[in-house]
């Protein structure tokens, strides 16, 4: 129990500390996440589909309905590499917006009988752009989260800020 306990822990910790670029960067764009001629108001944003967990791509879908009034398309990962005639148009589907999902090694835990901690896998996601018109591929977000709603969440509202 206390085992289970602990991994709740730490997958809170993870989840609410792991962002490794504070907000002010973020939003400020200091990495070069946000493509500058992003605009919302021209062409329509591609975003590629979560596969797993399924409620987060619902989250994600519910989030762009309520909250964006811009054009936009989920697609899977193979539409953005061509194999969908309907996004060839790239002055019309510019941006794409694609995850990350990867697996980070935590060693916090509880002591095993070697004497070592055994390792916590945690699985955390971030976003980033790709302009398809100028084959540039922006970096990551760095807002990661254990959610993909939360860290996708997080750069929409950013790119819907007025500047």
């Amino acid at each position: 129990m206390k085992q289970i306990i602990s991994i709740i822990t730490v997958a809170i910790l993870v989840t609410i500390g792991s962002c490794t670029t504070p907000m002010t960067t973020f939003k400020s764009n200091a990495n070069g996440w946000k493509p500058n001629d992003f605009d919302p108001n021209n062409g329509v944003l591609l975003i590629e589909k979560i596969t797993r967990p399924k409620l987060e791509q619902k989250k994600i879908e519910e989030y762009m309905l309520k909250n964006y009034p811009y054009r936009y398309e989920f697609v899977d990962a193979a539409d953005l590499k061509g194999s969908n005639k309907k996004f060839e148009d790239k002055n019309v589907y510019q941006f794409a917006l694609v995850s990350t999902y990867k697996i980070i090694n935590i060693h916090e835990g509880k002591i095993d009988k070697t004497g070592f901690k055994k390792p916590l896998n945690v699985g955390i996601f971030d976003f980033n752009f790709i302009d398809r018109l100028n084959n540039k591929v922006y970096p990551k977000s760095g807002i990661y989260s254990s959610w993909a709603s939360m860290t996708f969440k997080k750069i929409i509202e950013t790119c819907l800020e007025k500047k």
